[in-house]
């Protein structure tokens, strides 16, 4: 009778705690973390248990069956930086990113990461680009290429009294074009002299001199390297 009463003071506790597993076994908290292995899922590990926090160690830290990345409750600054890199130029841009895996690069200087051939490590070309992210576009980047020749379409012509003359016109061919002198005074002039109407202007005596001129012509300066025409 002794017995017995020893065994059911040593048991006596929590009515709604039994002590032990479903089996019947008194549930054991190995690692003492303060909770046993009912609850925790690695019970060797006092850093694994239901109120861990999930860090980036390929463990499932917290218990539910989730792991590093896997897992929205994750601290992801236990992970690595990195930088989208949205056209995969090896150049990101945009806020740091943290995760456990590294889906980026490790720095955010494209200045337009949608184009994969506009970031630091490129050549600056004639394509009113900053293709090399400096900050400078065309001729007023130094290191804008020699080899390259751009001509915008932006609708204006260098000579718009000739319709023979604009930046669409054929770089080999020639035009005539009238030389404009003032006219002398009537009373000073030769008999022989003959004078032009030029159609394309309000003054009538104008000296028709014909001349050679390059049919084609850019808006831009011609000391652009990117607006200079290669010579033909």
């Amino acid at each position: 009778m002794l017995s017995i009463l020893i065994a059911l003071a040593c048991t006596k506790g929590d009515p709604t705690d039994s002590g032990t597993t479903d089996s019947g076994d008194v549930a054991v908290d190995a690692d003492e973390d303060g909770f046993d292995e009912t609850v925790d899922c690695d019970d060797s590990d006092a850093a694994v248990n239901p109120d861990a926090t999930e860090v980036c160690d390929g463990l499932d830290n917290d218990c539910d069956d989730l792991v590093d990345d896997a897992d929205d409750s994750l601290d992801a600054s236990t992970g690595v930086s990195f930088y989208v890199d949205a056209d995969g130029d090896t150049y990101g841009a945009g806020d740091a990113q943290w995760a456990c895996e590294s889906a980026g690069v490790d720095n955010a200087d494209d200045c337009d990461d949608a184009v994969a051939q506009v970031n630091p490590g490129a050549a600056e070309v004639c394509n009113d680009v900053d293709d090399d992210c400096d900050g400078l576009v065309d001729d007023d980047d130094d290191s804008v290429s020699a080899d390259t020749t751009w001509h915008p379409d932006d609708d204006t012509d260098c000579d718009d009294a000739l319709s023979a003359v604009n930046p669409g016109g054929p770089r080999s061919a020639t035009a005539w074009t009238t030389t404009v002198t003032p006219a002398p005074p009537r009373t000073a002039w030769p008999a022989s002299t003959t004078a032009a109407r030029s159609p394309t202007t309000r003054r009538p005596w104008r000296r028709a001199t014909p001349r050679p001129l390059r049919t084609w012509c850019s808006a831009r300066p011609a000391r652009s390297r990117c607006a200079t025409a290669p010579t033909t």
